[in-house]
């Protein structure tokens, strides 16, 4: 057990150490430690066996992450979603700013969605579309597209182009999240609120997709009211949108 330097209990280990078998190793995690004097205790809990020497040897392994600065002029939930997606490895933070007004990719989306533990994990034994040959890519966009989750990105070519490069749109954000969410099923009933101003720029099948984003919070209206479905969804739309949907 590893504690605190005021005595709360920080982190513990209960692994099997078998000498010979499986070795003389804990592992614990302490998630966000401040600076502070930590105090580790070793007691045999299964209570048979022979007494072993403890030598009191620590390997650290210390995973410091960036500040990142434009965090500060978010309002103060946004930042908290950033900061949420960036320590769960969610979100990538590229140097020391999140770029919250940034456009977030096609191929980009499909990696959040399989970093977020939305999607499980999937590839083809070959590409299964012309545009996306690098295996990181595939791995994100044939997860999405190909694997037991179904087609999450609606408009993907069927001629066997993905367009990763391109901006994903609002629309198609929603409709993704939606299904990774398992919430497909609500979307058939689901019904727009009035005060969306551009319902008529959603194509009528879609409808309920982004009545169902919108219900749970995954995206919200702009300041005029309107979904902007053709808009393409920013980095902090989307940190926002996973924070809540890790959350649910």
């Amino acid at each position: 057990k590893v504690y605190d330097a005021a005595g709360n209990l920080a982190g513990e280990s209960n692994s099997l150490n078998a000498p010979g078998l499986t070795g003389r190793h804990e592992n614990v995690v302490v998630r966000n430690p401040g600076p502070q004097t930590f105090k580790m205790v070793t007691a045999n809990s299964f209570g048979a066996g022979t007494s072993q020497n403890v030598y009191g040897t620590v390997e650290a392994t210390e995973v410091r992450l960036r500040a990142t600065g434009d965090l500060a002029a978010l309002p103060a939930d946004q930042a908290a979603a950033a900061e949420k997606t960036i320590l769960s490895s969610i979100m990538l933070a590229p140097g020391t700013r999140f770029l919250p007004s940034s456009p977030v990719s096609r191929a980009e989306f499909a990696g959040v969605l399989v970093r977020s533990g939305a999607v499980a994990q999937y590839m083809t034994a070959n590409p299964a579309f012309a545009d996306v040959r690098d295996q990181t890519t595939r791995n994100a966009v044939e997860s999405v597209q190909c694997g037991s989750s179904g087609r999450l990105f609606y408009d993907a070519s069927t001629s066997g182009y993905f367009y990763p490069n391109e901006n994903a749109t609002r629309l198609a954000a929603a409709i993704a999240m939606v299904k990774a969410a398992g919430l497909e099923s609500s979307a058939t009933s689901a019904v727009l609120p009035l005060s969306v101003s551009d319902a008529a720029a959603i194509p009528t099948q879609w409808r309920g997709y982004a009545a169902v984003a919108l219900q749970n919070g995954f995206l919200s209206l702009d300041g005029n009211g309107a979904f902007a479905p053709a808009r393409a969804i920013t980095r902090i739309e989307t940190a926002s949108a996973f924070a809540r949907l890790i959350g649910n």
